[in-house]
C-alpha cells in the first residue's frame, strides 16, 4: 500500500478513538471495566497506560527533553504493560527490537471493534498542545472527562494513600490531611479548570464528553457516553462499582479547610457547566459555605 493510499485508508475510519483523561478517584476504574467489557470496545489488555506522560510534563508546561529516550520508555511501560515482557531490562530489550505500536495496542484485532481507547487519570494533568497531539492520532477521536466533588474527590485520594503501608508513618502526624494539596500530581490530577480550558482550547467542542461522578451511575449517562462513542448501548452493572466506598470519616475540620482551598473548583465548575453540574455540588458547597 502506497502512503497516499495508507492516508486515504486512515481517513475512511470510521472508528472512534477515545481518552479518558481524568479525573483520578472519580469513577474511571468502573468506566474502564464497563467500557472494556462492551463487545464493541477495545481498550488494550489493561488500563492506564499513561503513555503520553512520558513526553510532556505534569501541569500542563511543555514537552520533556530527550525524545528518543522519552519514547523508548513509552515503549518500554507499554510493554510491560501489556505482558510482552517484564523488568526494565527485558522491557528495553524488547522495546529496541520489536517496539509496540501504541494504537494498535488498544485497538487489537476483533474487526467488530467500533470504538478503542485508553483510560489513564493521569492524563487530567496534560496541557492543550498534549491533547492536541493526542486528538491528532486518529480521524474521529473524542475526550471523556469525570469530575468529582473536589473535597469528595481529594478525601477519597488521602483514603487510598492510607491503605498504602508506605504512607502508614506519615499517615501518623496530624498534618498529614492538610498537606495533600502540595503533592504537585495530587493537585494536577484534580484541577478541573486547567484540564477543562485546556481540552476545550485544543479540542473541538463536540469532541469532550463531560461527566460526573455524582450522576455518572445512570444508565441514561451511559448510553450518552455510547452514543457519543458511536458504538451501541449496554446494560451498565452499577452495582459493580470499584472502590465505591471510602472507608473512614470525613473529619468537620479538614472538609471546611479544603473546601476554602478548592473553592475556586466549585465556583469554575458551576460557572461552565451551569446546567451540567450536580445539585449535590450546589448542596456540600452551601453546607461549607455556612459553616465557615
Amino acid at each position: 500500500m502506497t502512503r497516499q493510499e495508507d492516508q486515504h485508508s486512515a481517513s475512511q475510519d470510521s472508528t472512534t478513538m477515545f481518552f479518558v483523561v481524568g479525573a483520578g478517584k472519580a469513577g474511571t476504574t468502573w468506566l474502564h471495566d464497563y467500557l472494556s467489557s462492551h463487545d464493541q470496545v477495545s481498550c488494550g489488555p489493561t488500563k492506564e497506560y499513561s503513555y503520553f506522560n512520558y513526553f510532556w510534563r505534569t501541569g500542563g508546561d511543555g514537552k520533556r527533553p530527550f525524545v528518543w529516550w522519552n519514547t523508548c520508555l513509552a515503549q518500554m511501560s507499554l510493554a510491560r504493560r501489556t505482558g510482552a515482557a517484564r523488568g526494565y531490562v527485558g522491557s528495553l530489550i524488547y522495546t529496541l527490537r520489536n517496539p509496540l505500536d501504541y494504537k494498535e495496542t488498544l485497538r487489537g484485532k476483533d474487526p467488530l471493534t467500533r470504538a478503542f481507547g485508553d483510560v489513564s487519570p493521569r492524563y487530567a494533568t496534560l496541557g492543550a498542545e498534549a491533547f492536541a497531539e493526542m486528538k491528532s492520532m486518529h480521524p474521529r477521536t473524542k475526550f471523556v472527562f469525570v469530575m468529582r466533588d473536589p473535597v469528595d474527590r481529594l478525601w477519597s485520594a488521602a483514603q487510598m494513600k492510607l491503605r498504602n503501608p508506605r504512607y502508614k508513618r506519615r499517615a501518623a502526624k496530624a498534618d498529614f490531611l492538610m498537606t495533600q494539596l502540595d503533592d504537585k500530581l495530587v493537585f494536577e490530577s484534580m484541577n478541573y479548570p486547567r484540564t477543562v480550558e485546556a481540552l476545550f482550547q485544543s479540542v473541538p467542542e463536540d469532541d469532550i464528553i463531560i461527566m460526573f461522578y455524582e450522576t455518572m451511575f445512570e444508565q441514561a449517562e451511559i448510553d450518552r457516553l455510547c452514543s457519543e462513542l458511536g458504538v451501541e448501548a449496554r446494560e451498565a452493572q452499577f452495582e459493580k462499582r470499584v472502590y465505591a466506598e471510602t472507608k473512614g470519616e470525613m473529619p468537620v475540620s479538614w472538609a471546611r479547610a479544603m473546601y476554602l482551598e478548592l473553592k475556586h473548583m466549585y465556583q469554575f465548575v458551576e460557572q461552565r457547566f451551569p446546567a451540567a453540574i450536580p445539585d449535590y455540588w450546589k448542596h456540600k458547597a452551601n453546607d461549607y459555605e455556612r459553616a465557615v
